[in-house]
């Protein structure tokens, strides 16, 4: 048998010690996972931090915004911004803020509709509470949006409050944008006692350009 000196034998065992060690490391931020939690991948690794991110109204779907028994806006395009803020064990969206330029008072083409903003400063943060669902809500207080309709006979103003829940149903297939799909039946927002319908679908994607999916961790 070949005699291997006690200082070499102490630098091997050193070495596969740092090996298994980065094993660990790179099969903990392996995607996709099995836990609770909900984390943010691209090409099958996890990533950590925060991530800016873009979204645009879908060309092919339509959008409401309706003060039940009030008023009913039509607004022309759609557009968010804001961030995915990612660590290992889960994923939250902050600073979410969405415009509607261009609204108009279904019935009364005359009227100034003020453009409505979804997430007045700061914004909107939503929780992920699974792969394929997103409840949006103030990030502080209870403002969610404001209606302003003015020159007209149905001159008309309200605080918007409550949250809206969405779908991200194609969410942990990896792609450079993601659907998320906001329901009017998944509505809890008022102004004042009124219930209050919003309806849209739109597209996310990262403004690193990259291809991303929710898992689980």
């Amino acid at each position: 048998m070949r005699f291997i000196p006690r200082s070499m034998f102490a630098a091997l065992l050193a070495v596969l010690a740092m090996s298994a060690i980065g094993a660990a490391s790179a099969s903990a931020s392996e995607c996709p996972g099995t836990g609770e939690g909900v984390v943010l991948c691209s090409g099958g690794h996890v990533l950590e931090g925060t991530f800016a991110f873009t979204g645009s109204k879908k060309a092919s779907t339509g959008a409401k915004f309706n003060v039940v028994g009030i008023v009913s806006l039509q607004c022309e395009g759609q557009t968010s911004k804001g961030q995915l803020v990612a660590t290992k064990t889960h994923v939250e969206m902050t600073n979410l803020v969405i415009e509607r330029p261009g609204c108009k008072l279904e019935g009364h083409a005359t009227c100034k509709v003020k453009p409505l903003v979804f997430g007045i400063s700061p914004g909107l943060k939503g929780v992920l509470s699974s792969t394929s669902e997103i409840s949006l809500s103030p990030m502080t207080g209870e403002l969610f949006s404001e209606v302003s309709i003015t020159q007209c006979e149905q001159e008309y103003s309200a605080k918007v409050t409550g949250q809206q829940k969405c779908k991200l149903a194609k969410s942990t297939a990896e792609a450079v944008t993601h659907e998320e799909v906001c329901a009017s039946s998944e509505s809890r927002l008022k102004a004042g006692t009124r219930i209050v319908e919003l309806e849209f679908t739109e597209e996310i994607k990262l403004s690193s350009g990259q291809s991303f999916s929710l898992q689980r961790s």
